[in-house]
């Protein structure tokens, strides 16, 4: 496939084009950057033959962290209770800002983690994802990478006195000319942001048309310090000289905040671990507003039980996939995400699983106009996944038996050469 004419069409042992049934011995043309036919060759020339593989969209990680892509290993031992692992984290970013000579040379090393991190995603099949950026990669973000990034940046902000600077700065930087990439807010958490700053900040998600992606029901902790005021996170808070205990009121619960993110745009509930029935529900009555994220291996990295996948899915919830960051997971590999929720959730259909790590993802960064399905006139992103000689009644056990990275991916009609991404 290298050296790919402008105009060419692909054969496969199957494609997958998620609004529709798998197609075996598939084609797909391609023009340009734009898929004009799933199905058929409508160009002279004979297809291009690539074997034994799987022809599906272009996969989109929903929630990553790339800043922590250089770790060689998850931070803590799994089954870490939360607060301690945030505990890790804080402790893991002093080392990192201590080793690091001046604040240029870290720049240079958090810019190469997020180039790491996009390779390491786009070799797993991924065309898009949404990224959650600190105010040190927010700034310098790679505008140059090949695949589509949406970067949410994060504010924390847990004082009420330190809530209006918070704004100010991030209001300046939605509105920047000198950003190129695609923007998204983030209140971080309810552990680190006023909520009275959540709420200006879903108002002006709307006001602008921006999405909006918050950490939201991730875990005990959380919850308890929701309902009581209580908890492992008034320790770690006041250890970190950033507990106010008038700021979160006396028994608030997931369900305030959800109401406050159905103000915004578009809201991405980042994990969303611990919602109840009642909470799904009024996430599936905000379907076209409002998606759940699940990272698979970081949710059982922190032995939180079984994701109530099924309960969600069945509620009408919208699901997505997202790898988290290497903090907490081995690795950005979004295929072994999904073959993960394969294994373990072996009720759900895999027609389902590919569709939360593609059209799901796509929709809830809002471009799903554009990518997250193979159809005539979507941008030609895919990726091409090995396929075993096996057979199958589902083709999607096929597809999600392994987690083998993709052999190609094309990204807008265009083979990506990702090692070039590591290039300072």
């Amino acid at each position: 496939m290298d050296g790919v004419r402008s105009e060419f069409a692909l054969k496969a042992r199957y494609i997958f084009p998620v609004e529709g049934k798998p197609i075996v011995d598939g084609v797909i043309s391609i023009s340009g950057k734009r898929i004009v036919a799933v199905g058929e060759n409508v160009f002279s020339q004979p297809p291009i033959d690539v074997g034994n593989v799987a022809i599906i969209p272009g996969l989109t990680n929903a929630h990553t962290h790339l800043e922590f892509s250089d770790l060689a290993a998850e931070i803590g031992k799994p089954g870490i209770s939360f607060t301690e692992w945030i505990r890790e984290v804080v402790a893991h970013r002093k080392r990192r800002s201590a080793d690091t000579p001046n604040v240029e040379a870290l720049r240079r090393r958090m810019d190469r983690a997020v180039r790491q991190g996009i390779w390491e995603s786009v070799r797993s099949g991924v065309t898009m994802l949404g990224e959650i950026g600190t105010n040190q990669t927010c700034d310098r973000f790679p505008v140059a990478t090949p695949i589509d990034c949406t970067v949410f940046r994060e504010t924390i902000a847990f004082d009420r006195e330190k809530a209006d600077d918070a704004f100010g700065e991030l209001a300046a930087w939605t509105d920047s000319p000198r950003i190129e990439y695609r923007r998204g807010l983030s209140p971080h958490a309810p552990y680190t942001v006023h909520p009275d700053l959540i709420d200006r900040m879903c108002r002006y998600s709307k006001q602008t048309k921006t999405p909006l992606a918050m950490h939201l029901a991730e875990s005990f902790e959380e919850l308890e310090l929701l309902n009581s005021g209580c908890g492992p996170f008034v320790a770690l808070l006041q250890d970190l000289d950033a507990w106010d205990a008038s700021v979160i009121p006396r028994g608030i619960s997931v369900g305030w905040y959800l109401k406050t993110l159905a103000k915004s745009h578009h809201s991405l509930v980042i994990h969303g671990n611990f919602l109840t029935e009642e909470e799904m529900l009024f996430i599936a009555a905000q379907a076209e507003r409002m998606t759940v994220v699940y990272c698979p291996r970081t949710h059982a990295f922190f032995a939180h039980g079984q994701y109530p996948l099924k309960e969600m899915l069945g509620c009408g919830v919208p699901v997505a996939i997202g790898t988290d960051s290497k903090a907490s997971n081995p690795d950005l590999n979004l295929l072994a995400e999904m073959c993960f929720v394969r294994e373990h959730h072996p009720e759900v259909k895999g027609s389902e699983i590919l569709r939360m790590g593609t059209l799901n993802g796509a929709r809830a960064l809002g471009q799903s106009q554009l990518t997250g399905s193979l159809a005539s006139g979507k941008r030609a992103d895919l990726a091409l996944v090995n396929l075993s000689d096996e057979t199958a009644n589902d083709p999607h056990d096929l597809l999600l038996a392994e987690s083998e990275t993709a052999v190609r991916v094309l990204s807008g009609g265009r083979l990506i050469e990702p090692m070039s991404m590591l290039v300072d």
